[in-house]
């Protein structure tokens, strides 16, 4: 069952897109899919006007939150609604979504899925790698070894970046490089056709 999300939810969820679009190294390009903070900003006032609704549901295919373009809604499971702000995976997570957002919003076009699904990771690990503890162990725990893969490729991506050395962009490409390698999914698909990524 479908139920939208809470006000005081909205307002999580706006806060940890606030701090992302708060972040200076937070830029990068894949093809014609870019990262910028700004971008996060504008997916905030999206939410907040109500132009993307923010629904919290029992199930979102195989994953734990999911944005349908046609329906303009972001999907998260309930079980996180409590997680949000507290949990750095999940708001993490919640980048990546955000990303998908942005780049709808930004009508990008033609996109390559596996550009699109690169961007979100590492957007995701690169907010996951500036909030959280750099003591902490990061192990991502129960999940298959490919999606382990995606998430060190991923960030071995965010970690140049926030080396603040974007001029080595021979690595940065090589880490993308191999985020994309590692992605489920290809094709070239429409952003007006696009689906649970």
């Amino acid at each position: 069952m479908n139920t939208p999300a809470t006000r005081e939810t909205i307002q999580k969820l706006s806060r940890i897109l606030r701090e992302a679009s708060r972040m200076p190294q937070f830029k990068f390009k894949v093809n014609n899919v870019v990262v910028a903070p700004a971008r996060f900003q504008r997916v905030v006032s999206a939410i907040n006007r109500g132009t993307i609704r923010v629904v919290m549901t029992d199930k979102v295919g195989n994953y734990s939150a999911g944005y349908v373009l046609e329906e303009k809604t972001i999907y998260i499971l309930k079980e996180y609604q409590a997680k949000l702000t507290l949990d750095n995976k999940v708001d993490a997570l919640m980048v990546h979504e955000a990303t998908h957002v942005a780049n709808h919003l930004h009508k990008i076009g033609k996109t390559a899925m596996s550009d699109d699904e690169a961007a979100g990771y590492i957007a995701q690990m690169f907010y996951y790698e500036s909030v959280s503890n750099p003591w902490v162990r990061r192990a991502w725990k129960g999940l298959k070894k490919s999606r382990r893969k995606i998430f060190e490729e991923a960030t071995n991506a965010a970690k140049v970046l926030m080396s603040g050395n974007t001029s080595n962009r021979t690595s940065f490409n090589d880490c993308l490089k191999a985020v994309k390698y590692r992605v489920r999914g290809s094709g070239v698909y429409k952003v007006s056709t696009r689906r649970y990524l």
